[in-house]
């Protein structure tokens, strides 16, 4: 196939320029959890940008196809940092999900995530899912069944508006939480704030905070994506803070990625990325040195997506896990690859995400180590569930987690 022509008027130049880009090499088979699960080339990178370029061509009916292929997706975007002609991937299958969205439909995902958007309607939905935790029993994960236990209390709900720093106040610092961090695994977000407070930050949690849009935007939904963003574009900018962090990869990822796509005032965008810090980045940049003590641990690193393939950072985890006292460090096999999380992909193909999940515990465990570092609140609560599923003897928690356990004297 030659160069995908704008005939059927999908996509706008710039994606037909990402698709021609492409040379048909197979590197990005290497990466693809998925295609090393199945074999399928129709599943892989190279595989889906030829399917789109003959939707582009007219020479398939998109009707035909379905959004099934680009469902299938991790949206881990290894495919992008390993192309060696450079084909941005990340623009080209949200573009791809867009439109199935617009064209065909986007089904019962697409529908619930319209309406999660809203204001308000996912905490609320939490909250019924808490009392049904609480009174159907056998509401949890099982092989092949991602189902995760709600918090008894959601960390947005139980946090003060501001924690003082401790010591020297450095900056005054946004924090956002995060869903998951929020409504599953609250000790993340507490451990991290703490760790700021203790280096010296004054940590502000604005309350009108949202989700930060990444599955809507993630599922071609791109009104609900746009609605969350400019929400919590305007609430941290009113917030009057130095720096925006979060110990969530894929909010990270979408702040300093997807908000520039889809925040319509370029001046206010540029104010809130101008504000946007990695958390590993600004821990080392405050200090660790002479606040902790020795915790033994035999721990590997597991690479987020979107830290490692969306914001570039890998090096700063494994230097902060490191300088851990206690802490001996051992990488894994594959570090880089997917956890098999994938947001809403874990609940729509839990048998993909299983096995990609079981591979990833295995390499941990190989390596030695009892315990497992990450930067995603989603890639811990995926792979703690299949530990306990499997009943392996390895523990999952984020990196500030490390940090915290080793901070004496620390707390609000």
């Amino acid at each position: 196939m030659g160069k995908a022509a704008l005939k059927n008027k999908i996509f706008d130049s710039e994606i037909l320029d990402e698709l021609n880009r492409c040379s048909a090499c197979g590197t990005c088979h290497s990466v693809c959890p998925v295609y090393n699960l199945t074999g399928d080339d129709s599943l892989s990178a190279r595989g889906r940008i030829h399917i789109l370029k003959a939707i582009a061509e007219g020479e398939i009916d998109s009707s035909k196809v379905g959004r099934g292929i680009f469902d299938r997706c991790l949206l881990c975007y290894a495919c992008e940092t390993t192309c060696p002609s450079g084909v941005s991937t990340s623009k080209i299958w949200i573009k791809a999900r867009e439109y199935f969205s617009r064209s065909i439909g986007s089904g019962v995902k697409g529908e619930a995530l319209r309406v999660i958007s809203k204001d308000k309607t996912l905490p609320r939905l939490m909250a019924v899912g808490q009392m049904a935790q609480r009174i159907i029993p056998g509401m949890h994960s099982r092989e092949g069944v991602f189902r995760p236990k709600l918090a008894d209390r959601f960390l947005l709900d139980e946090l003060p508006n501001v924690v003082p720093a401790k010591g020297e106040k450095k900056y005054r610092v946004g924090y956002f939480v995060g869903c998951v961090s929020n409504f599953f695994l609250s000790e993340i977000g507490i451990a991290a704030i703490e760790v700021l407070s203790a280096l010296g930050c004054e940590v502000v949690i604005p309350k009108g905070q949202v989700c930060c849009g990444a599955p809507a935007f993630n599922n071609g939904e791109m009104e609900a994506a746009q609605r969350l963003a400019r929400r919590n574009v305007e609430v941290f900018l009113e917030a009057g803070v130095d720096y925006i962090v979060s110990a969530d990869a894929t909010c990270g990822g979408s702040f300093a990625h997807e908000y520039k796509q889809i925040i319509d005032s370029v001046d206010l965008y540029e104010e809130f990325a101008s504000k946007y810090r990695e958390i590993h980045g600004l821990i080392l940049e405050l200090g660790l040195e002479g606040k902790l003590k020795p915790v033994p641990a035999k721990v590997t690193y597991h690479d987020s997506c979107h830290l490692r393939h969306t914001q570039g950072v890998w090096r700063a985890p494994r230097e902060i896990l490191k300088t851990l006292p206690g802490v001996e460090f051992r990488e894994m096999a594959d570090a880089d690859l997917c956890c098999g999380f994938g947001g809403s992909f874990s609940l729509f193909h839990g048998g993909d995400s299983t096995r990609i999940s079981g591979d990833k515990l295995e390499n941990a465990i190989a390596c030695g180590a009892e315990e497992i570092a990450a930067g995603s609140p989603g890639c811990i609560l995926k792979l703690r569930e299949e530990a306990a599923v499997k009943n392996l003897p390895v523990k999952v928690k984020h990196t500030l987690q490390f940090v915290r356990e080793r901070m004496d004297g620390v707390g609000h």
